[in-house]
């Protein structure tokens, strides 16, 4: 059975990112490797902010590449 909710939001993710999250996951990837690798002290609190970006836009991805 199809879900109309979960139908919609994929016409709207496909037109909001026609080419995808690649771009959105190499960038919070690059912010969280930069946090990360701080020499002076990294940030946890910001380390887990970005992760959780970084997670969203892997599964907005995950859900394009493999809608059922």
């Amino acid at each position: 059975m199809s879900n109309p909710h979960h139908e919609y939001q994929q016409q709207l993710d496909k037109k909001r990112y026609p080419n995808g999250y690649m771009g959105k996951i190499q960038y919070w990837t690059m912010k969280l490797n930069a946090e990360v690798m701080n020499t002076k002290s990294p940030d946890l609190r910001m380390i887990d902010s970005i992760h959780r970006k970084l997670n969203h836009f892997i599964d907005c991805q995950w859900k394009l590449d493999n809608p059922y």
